[in-house]
């Protein structure tokens, strides 16, 4: 990447994750995920290369980045994108 990354949340404990609003079956429950705060202009280029290294779950905000690497119920990667950008 070559620019310094700032992890806002990576592993949440339950109490944590309901006070910052995550989802009751967030994959940072699990240690399986992580948000990264970056500047907007370079959200798109962190979201390719976090794929490129095999991650699936894609949270993008104005600010940060939330990158997992979320399975089906069968074990199989599931791409999933949502997009929260104002």
């Amino acid at each position: 990447w070559g620019k310094p990354l700032t992890i806002n949340s990576g592993y949440r404990t339950i109490a944590h994750n309901r006070k910052v609003g995550g989802e009751p079956n967030s994959p940072h429950l699990r240690g399986r995920a992580f948000d990264i705060s970056c500047k907007p202009e370079d959200l798109m280029a962190l979201k390719a290369l976090a794929e490129k290294c095999g991650f699936t779950g894609f949270g993008l905000y104005n600010t940060w980045l939330h990158v997992d690497d979320m399975t089906s119920a069968e074990g199989y990667p599931r791409p999933t994108v949502w997009d929260r950008r104002t």
